[in-house]
């Protein structure tokens, strides 16, 4: 009976010295993402406005944070930190269109670093088809057309069937590298081109691709029984630039 109460309270101890080491990354973890919140509220939307000068200030706090505690929040969060990084890179890179292949090195293995975290997550986020194309654009920039780039296509126009900006980014991803993608990939631009003039009829794809590519893309839409004055228009093109 005695052995029984002492294995009784050892294993009384035991679960409470864990409970107390769960509270405790809990704890540390939570003391260390209300930081990292707040320095990434200044970070503000990954765009080409650029990141706060605290961003290795935002990723000490995170790493130490997922070093207690690595949830499916502070994932995300690291994964938005490696997109902020990416967008910055590109944003001092803008000047000379991703030119400097260390740059875009840089950019790419960032952006795999924030899929990475974003797999890890395991969520599907319509937010993420953003990555996804600037990810397959850097690729396609640096010439991989891999495995990698494919499946970011693909990602990207699943997460981003919704969204005019993702699919107006696959269809100017497609159309700038055309003669790289294969047949399919052809279609799927094609696919893009039409659910992005459906999800915005009216407004212009800026197309960065030269003029025929662009008309060319709108002829696709055409078939789809659309008025031809009404794509040139989508187009922001006249009858002297056709």
């Amino acid at each position: 009976m005695r052995d029984f109460f002492k294995i009784f309270c050892a294993c009384v101890g035991s679960f409470a010295a864990l409970n107390g080491w769960f509270s405790f990354k809990y704890m540390m973890s939570a003391v260390y993402l209300q930081p990292v919140s707040v320095y990434l509220e200044q970070v503000g939307e990954t765009s080409n406005n650029g990141i706060d000068t605290s961003i290795d200030l935002i990723e000490h706090y995170l790493d130490m944070a997922m070093s207690y505690d690595e949830n499916a929040s502070l994932l995300e969060k690291k994964g938005e930190l490696q997109i902020a990084k990416a967008f910055d890179l590109r944003k001092k890179n803008k000047d000379e269109h991703f030119s400097d292949t260390v740059k875009l090195e840089n950019t790419k293995e960032y952006l795999e670093a924030a899929l990475h975290y974003f797999d890890k997550s395991l969520q599907q986020r319509p937010m993420w088809a953003r990555t996804y194309v600037l990810y397959a654009y850097t690729k396609a920039l640096l010439d991989e057309f891999d495995e990698k780039f494919y499946t970011a296509f693909e990602r990207a126009r699943q997460y981003g069937r919704d969204s005019f900006q993702v699919q107006s980014g696959l269809t100017q991803l497609g159309l700038v590298f055309w003669d790289k993608l294969t047949l399919e990939d052809q279609l799927k631009t094609k696919e893009s081109f039409i659910k992005a003039y459906r999800l915005a009829p009216g407004k212009t794809i800026a197309f960065a691709s030269d003029t025929q590519k662009a008309y060319m893309a709108c002829l696709w839409v055409i078939e789809e029984k659309v008025h031809a004055a009404e794509c040139k228009a989508f187009l922001g093109l006249n009858k002297k630039r056709v």
